[in-house]
């Protein structure tokens, strides 16, 4: 790895406690709801709720509670950026 890259990996930091929420969270990249325009509409929790319990997490309800923050996030910024009709 160069060493321009290294520096762009931290600069897309992930702290400690949402490790384990991202890595769900990734996992999970296929299991999306979208409304008629193709905009995200949430994730498919019996997925995400599989991934969980496959994946060894600490506490899979912190797990799953912050996955529902990036959930709301990718939602919201699906939304801003879907053309308005």
């Amino acid at each position: 790895m160069r060493e321009e890259q290294e520096d762009e990996v931290e600069a897309f930091g992930i702290l400690p406690e949402n490790w384990q929420a991202a890595l769900a969270f990734i996992k999970c990249a296929t299991q999306w709801h979208r409304d008629d325009a193709g905009t995200l509409a949430g994730l498919r929790y019996p997925a995400l709720e599989l991934v969980i319990k496959h994946y060894p997490c600490i506490d899979p309800d912190d797990v799953f509670r912050r996955v529902q923050m990036m959930e709301g996030a990718a939602v919201a910024q699906s939304r801003r950026m879907s053309p308005k009709s």
